[in-house]
């Protein structure tokens, strides 16, 4: 549950940040795996999370990417419901079962593995206003103008929050792992905007380890 706790933390509690990141930091392609020159059609996209409004943003926005590129694209959320894992746990014949019976010949999940935080002290700021070049010292009501004229800001802490997540894909068959992803998100603003710099994160090291072609269908 630990794994189920962390995404749900990641997506709801949002920083003061107006602005977050996302960046991969490794990726590994099975390139033994790849020889075969196996097609993929159907991508079953999964995010292993108990929040449902979570999980149908986030599966919805992978589905529209997959489609995007000619694929076909099957959403977890369309067929294991949330009481499909309440109680007691599916075994893993039956996900895969459903799984299959999608016609999906490949499964794309996404999952915190980690979190973190860093807290750092901004220092305050002093902007003095503009002045005459004769200087400020020859009477006292210059002098006094001069200083009165400081415009201060009080320095104060900020934590910034990092979160790391998994994306990884499976051969849906042989369940054998094809491609692996960590990537890094930091202060993520809202889910639109987490969505976005994923998918855009994503994309760019699937392209560079040969998963995906480089252009969109037309």
């Amino acid at each position: 549950m630990r794994t189920f706790s962390y995404l749900f933390l990641f997506f709801m509690v949002f920083t003061m940040s107006c602005s977050s990141t996302t960046k991969m930091t490794g990726s590994w392609a099975n390139q033994e795996a790849l020889k075969s020159g196996k097609k993929y059609k159907q991508i079953f996209v999964s995010a292993i999370v108990d929040n449902i409004q979570v999980r149908q943003s986030v599966e919805a926005t992978l589905a529209n990417e997959v489609q995007s590129r000619g694929l076909m694209a099957v959403k977890s959320v369309d067929h294991f419901p949330p009481s499909f894992t309440s109680g007691t746990p599916p075994t893993k014949e039956e996900l895969l079962n459903v799984i299959r019976a999608t016609g999906s010949d490949a499964i794309l999940t996404v999952t915190v593995k980690d979190k973190g935080s860093e807290t750092h002290y901004v220092p305050g700021t002093t902007t003095y206003a503009p002045y005459p070049s004769y200087g400020y010292y020859g009477s006292y009501y210059g002098y006094y103008g001069y200083h009165s004229a400081m415009y201060s800001t009080p320095g104060y802490y900020t934590t910034d929050k990092y979160y790391f997540l998994e994306t990884n894909l499976y051969d849906a068959q042989t369940e054998q792992i094809l491609w692996s992803g960590q990537s890094e998100t930091l202060n993520p603003g809202s889910l639109e905007q987490f969505n976005r710099d994923y998918i855009l994160a994503l994309v760019t090291a699937m392209k560079k380890d040969g998963i995906i072609r480089s252009e969109k269908k037309k």
